[in-house]
């Protein structure tokens, strides 16, 4: 459907989507945003834990960042009382890594989003995470003589939609009542 949109952007007034919102008219929601940390660490035996650098642990790390980035969205960023909850939202949704019990993981992947509300920049998130890392994860590996190998990559996303500025949709919203 998005490269419709964008293919007739210029042409449309408005659009009726169908999704589960209790047979409610619903004339705003937030973005979508989701990406994607791999971590690339040094494999090896578990009996030797100096010998690699576990890309789980270091996954850890960007975890506790991304809570942190949460944490601060839901004190600190703007609301809109339309929406439940009112503030934009960041979770991880997904985290694979490893082979086997023994061995030091070399890979790990974490997938996670952002929810943006309206007038929020959804590519927020991202732009903070490059900025704190890698030069984090260089900090957590001195002494160890190697470098795991953080990248940061957005898999898909759609803007937030606000009603304020689609007067249609106000006009339809008004209509179904």
């Amino acid at each position: 459907m998005l490269p419709f949109l964008e293919e007739h952007k210029e042409r449309l007034r408005g659009i009726i989507v169908g999704e589960p919102t209790a047979m409610r008219i619903a004339n705003a929601h937030k973005g979508h945003v989701g990406m994607r940390a791999t971590i690339e660490g040094v494999g090896g035996h578990s009996g030797y834990p100096g010998r690699g650098v576990n890309a789980i642990d270091v996954g850890a790390g960007v975890v506790a960042q991304i809570r942190q980035l949460a944490r601060e969205k839901r004190l600190m960023s703007l609301t809109d009382q339309r929406f439940d909850p009112p503030y934009s939202t960041v979770h991880v949704g997904l985290i694979e890594g490893g082979s086997a019990l023994n061995q030091i993981p070399e890979h790990c992947r974490i997938d996670f989003e952002m929810r943006p509300l309206p007038g929020q920049p959804a590519m927020e998130i991202l732009e903070r995470l490059r900025k704190d890392f890698p030069s984090g994860l260089d900090r957590d590996l001195i002494g160890l003589g190697r470098r795991a190998r953080l990248t940061l990559e957005c898999r898909g996303q759609y803007p937030p939609l606000d009603e304020r500025r689609q007067g249609y949709l106000s006009w339809i919203a008004e209509l179904a009542e």
